[in-house]
Order: C-alpha cells, then sequence, then structure tokens
C-alpha cells in the first residue's frame, strides 16, 4: 500500500528527508514533543523497553500479519506504530518480518527513524482531517494514550481510520495509585488498569481480545518510591522524577537478565490468559469490530 492512499488530501503533503509531512507550518499537537525528544534516552539499551517489546512481539506474532506470509514484504499489510518516538522499535520489528509505518509528530524523532532506517514515516498525529477512513490496519499505540489529553475522542478518531477487524496493541501506565512527579515530568494525564481501558476501547468501537499486567515486580517498589516516597518527603519530587526518566536503564546485568526472564514469564502468562493482579504496566489486545 502506498501512503499517499492514507491521506485524504495528498497535494498536501511533501516528501522530505525521507518523511511525509504537511507542506504547511507544522506543529507538534503532544506533550512529548521536539525538545523531549531530543533529549530522550536511548530505548535500546534498556531493558524495560526491551520487555515491552518482547510482549508485544509475541503479540504481533500471534494476531499480525508478516511479510513472510506473503509473497514480498510490498505485499504485507502496514503496520502503523503510532507515536513510535525514533524508531527503535520500528526498526527492530520490521527485522522480525512486520512491514512497519511510523507515525510521529515529533519532527526530531522522525529525522532519527530516518537515520536508522526506516522506510515508512509520517511525520503526523491522528486526526479526522488529514487521512482517509478505513485506511489503517494494525496499530500499536505503546505507551502513548496516557499523554493524550481526551482518550475518548482520540480512541473514536482511530477505530474511524482502521479496517474492520484489524487489531491495535496498547500498552499503558497502570493504576492511579502509582500516580507520581515522574508521571508529571513525562506529560501524562493518567494511568489505566485493564478493566477502565477496555470499557473505554468498547466505548469506541474496539473489542479487548486480551488484557494483563507486566512489571509486577515493579508495583509495590514503585508504590514505594516514587508514591509514599513523596508524599511523605522522603526523598525530593524533583530527583525522584530526574531518576524515573531513566528507568530501565542499570548497568547491572544481573538486574537486566532477571528483568527480562520475569518479563518472559508474564507474557507467557498473557498470552495463556492467566491473570496477573497487579503490575506498572499493563498491555491491552483489542479488534476493531
Amino acid at each position: 500500500m502506498k501512503l499517499e492512499k492514507m491521506f485524504k488530501y495528498p497535494d498536501q503533503w511533501e516528501l522530505k528527508n525521507g518523511y511525509f509531512i504537511k507542506k504547511d507550518h507544522y506543529v507538534c499537537p503532544t506533550v512529548f514533543c521536539d525538545d523531549m525528544q531530543q533529549a530522550h534516552f536511548d530505548e535500546a539499551g534498556s531493558f524495560w523497553y526491551k520487555v515491552r517489546e518482547d510482549i508485544c512481539l509475541a503479540l504481533m506474532k500471534k494476531y499480525f500479519v508478516t511479510d513472510r506470509q506473503t509473497d514480498r514484504q510490498t505485499d504485507a499489510p502496514l503496520i502503523s506504530d503510532i507515536g513510535g518516538g525514533n524508531g527503535v522499535l520500528a526498526k527492530e520489528l520490521s527485522a522480525s518480518g512486520f512491514n512497519m509505518l511510523l507515525m510521529e509528530p515529533s519532527e526530531i524523532a522522525c529525522r532519527n527513524a530516518q537515520k536508522l532506517g526506516i522506510k515508512n514515516i509520517v511525520c503526523a498525529s491522528i486526526n479526522d482531517e488529514d487521512f482517509n477512513d478505513n485506511s489503517f490496519g494494525d496499530c500499536l499505540l505503546l505507551d502513548v494514550i496516557e499523554h493524550i489529553k481526551d482518550d475518548d475522542y482520540f480512541l473514536k478518531i482511530l477505530n474511524k481510520k482502521m479496517q474492520a477487524g484489524k487489531f491495535i496493541i496498547i500498552s499503558a501506565p497502570a493504576f492511579e495509585c502509582l500516580t507520581s512527579s515522574h508521571d508529571k515530568l513525562l506529560g501524562h494525564f493518567r494511568r489505566y488498569n485493564t478493566k477502565t481501558l477496555c470499557e473505554k476501547l468498547s466505548n469506541n468501537g474496539f473489542k479487548c481480545i486480551k488484557a494483563g499486567y507486566f512489571f509486577s515486580y515493579l508495583f509495590f517498589a514503585v508504590l514505594l518510591v516514587f508514591g509514599l516516597g513523596e508524599k511523605i518527603g522522603f526523598l525530593k519530587n524533583e530527583t525522584l522524577a530526574e531518576d524515573g526518566a531513566h528507568r530501565g536503564h542499570t548497568s547491572n546485568k544481573v538486574i537486566s537478565l532477571l528483568a527480562k526472564f520475569v518479563g518472559k514469564i508474564e507474557m507467557f502468562c498473557l498470552l495463556k490468559g492467566i491473570k496477573i493482579p497487579v503490575g506498572s504496566s499493563l498491555v491491552v489486545l483489542a479488534k476493531k469490530i
């Protein structure tokens, strides 16, 4: 599928430095904008991102179509990584056989993704004015929805743009009781639990297929340090927020290996429908109906 077919008005777009962007003045419409992207840390060195990637990849292999299931990669439907940042995940998923499209509102992030070799990039966010209805296939929305003020409206528009029967994988920070200055630093409007997010998806034209928590071992640590710790003044909010921004980065290989091992157990539980009661993050697989 040619990217131009997604656009309502193709003449309003141009191919610039390897990515599509509207010709008129561009302003990043999310809180996670260019200044944050420029200072953003390296995802490839984080066990946090690696665990999330492994869980996402396991769901994709079961429910999404890869280019290995088609005659040519160009025949494989595009999978949109919405708000995919610098394209690190899109690159890894492309190497696993998926035909990826990076959709990212930050132009700096799009330039970074182009340097990584991502072929399909659109510098924009999902909206009703620029994209044709029923033009998006399967989608990823990984730690994005919490940055959107009106998440109901966003999901309504996304449902309108997706083709019937296609899947979406959503990850997000879990449990409001874990809310802290770390969330404020990252521009989070809220946290979710599996029930509230599935209800929200159901109200906007999706059916939840699977839902579960991961980083279960971080739940009580985050509650103690980021939640209770800053509320009682155990540590300064600014220090907690600054440390939290570097999530998943550690020089301790044992901690990193243990985190990845537990992540595989959580991934197994999710695929088998075994419920894990808590976690600092959640993941939902839903289908447009």
